[in-house]
């Protein structure tokens, strides 16, 4: 599909999410990745989980090890409306960091989820969950627009 054709081919299809999954489809996992290709990756499987099954499922899954890496990429590319989601999403976990430990970080979770109750916690992740979703369209366009800024930045391992 996307994986053989050329970076300036891929960044020049005019819809921003189908460029984010040709990005994501186009790198080669057999080598390093750099920062903003990981950002890629990590910024995918945020979308994914959150998308199947609301941050609920991003954070008992594996992708969610990599949370600070997502926070740590959009503070990069300049995504201030979804950092201020993910935001929302530490405030549940204790120093408002999301632990990269999965055991540690689903205990917290739910500890959380029994100290605030079922059902506010659940409002509070699937509002964070609706937010976020409503700004993937923005997210992607400012990923692949710092991606054409900084080509060689995307390309480097």
């Amino acid at each position: 599909m996307f994986f053989r054709r050329a970076l300036t081919k891929v960044l020049a299809e005019p819809n921003s999410e189908t460029v984010l999954r040709a990005l994501y489809e186009r790198i080669d996992r057999k080598r390093p990745l750099s920062f903003t290709q990981q950002g890629v990756v990590d910024t995918w499987w945020l979308f994914a989980e959150v998308s199947n099954g609301t941050f609920d499922q991003y954070i008992r899954n594996s992708a969610g090890d990599h949370f600070g890496r997502v926070q740590a990429f959009f503070e990069r590319v300049g995504m201030s409306s979804a950092l201020a989601v993910l935001s929302s999403v530490c405030e549940v976990f204790p120093d408002r960091q999301v632990p990269a430990d999965r055991n540690f970080r689903v205990q917290a979770f739910e500890a959380w989820i029994a100290k605030d109750g079922q059902q506010n916690a659940e409002d509070h992740i699937r509002k964070a969950t609706n937010a976020l979703i409503s700004l993937r369209p923005a997210v992607s366009s400012g990923i692949v627009d710092f991606i054409k800024e900084h080509k060689e930045e995307y390309e480097r391992a």
